[in-house]
């Protein structure tokens, strides 16, 4: 037994040494720095924040209500939309305590068309105006470019009995061009259904000329020729210089002033006059024997 560790007494003095050299050098060994990351390799965030879709607030009539009926709020529900609607009043906009002045359907949007006082077509009317719908095709509508806010002269042309006196004049000028196939504005989108059917344009004609433009449509033939729209006087201009109007002088055209006449014949020589020829008298035959002889008699 006293062999056995006498023995094993190296080995193991050998491994505690061992043990302490490797603690003794653990302690002396410099520590490691801490790799912290940049700014750069900064972890990116888990979820990036999605975009807020805006909304939009609108009113739904929830009954039937007829022209002349004050607004009140509990007559209208609110909704939300991700659009805009052209038009529409939004409830910070409703002009709750004020009387529609057109009747507004359930289920209907509150739009300024609805408390506006009149239709788009009288409010596109000038005060003393009237509007007047004629034909539209490709010689009226300018070859087809003819849109609302243009301007145009009217000419008429009459025939006389047998065409011999037919004649052009200009009616008016400087007529507005309201609307084109029911649309009040330039570039509006209409079906192509609607525009086969509506092939009108509408002008602004003054009250007095009304009548004289009716009589005009019946009796002869009307043309449309654009114009471009008079010069207006500003504030500035009104207080110093004046802008020259043109004169409004009634254009006629007849048609022997156009037609080419057959050149004139020359005029022949007179003729001298001759004198009528005497009459003698009545003849008398008389026989004398075998001989006779003439004799006249008055």
């Amino acid at each position: 037994m006293r062999s056995k560790f006498v023995y094993a007494a190296p080995s193991l003095v050998l491994a505690l040494a061992a043990i302490g050299l490797a603690l003794y050098g653990l302690m002396q060994s410099p520590e490691a720095p801490v790799a912290t990351p940049s700014a750069d390799q900064a972890p990116a965030p888990a979820a990036e924040e999605k975009e807020v879709a805006p909304v939009f607030r609108y009113l739904v009539a929830t009954e039937d209500l007829e022209a002349g009926t004050v607004l009140a709020q509990e007559q209208f529900q609110e909704f939300e939309l991700s659009a805009a609607l052209e038009g529409a009043l939004s409830p910070d906009q409703a002009p709750f305590g004020t009387a529609l002045n057109r009747p507004l359907k359930a289920g209907m949007l509150l739009s300024q068309s609805s408390i506006d006082s009149g239709t788009p077509l009288q409010l596109s009317l000038a005060d003393g105006a009237r509007a007047m719908a004629f034909e539209l095709n490709a010689l009226s509508s300018v070859g087809g470019l003819i849109q609302p806010g243009d301007q145009v002269d009217i000419y008429a042309t009459f025939k006389g009995p047998g065409g011999t006196d037919t004649g052009t004049t200009r009616l008016m000028r400087n007529v507005e061009v309201l609307a084109v196939r029911g649309a009040l504005e330039p570039g509006s989108d209409a079906s192509d259904d609607a525009q086969r059917r509506n092939q009108t344009m509408v002008l602004s004609v003054p009250q007095a000329d009304v009548a004289r433009l009716v009589l005009a449509a019946s009796e002869s033939r009307l043309s449309f020729v654009a114009a471009r729209p008079e010069l207006k006087m500003t504030s500035e201009q009104a207080e110093g210089e004046t802008i020259t109007k043109p004169e409004d002088e009634q254009q006629i055209s007849l048609l022997t002033d156009i037609r080419p006449s057959a050149r004139a014949k020359p005029a022949s020589a007179p003729q001298p006059r001759q004198a009528p020829a005497r009459n003698p008298g009545q003849e008398v035959k008389i026989y004398e024997g075998s001989g006779t002889r003439s004799v006249y008699v008055r």
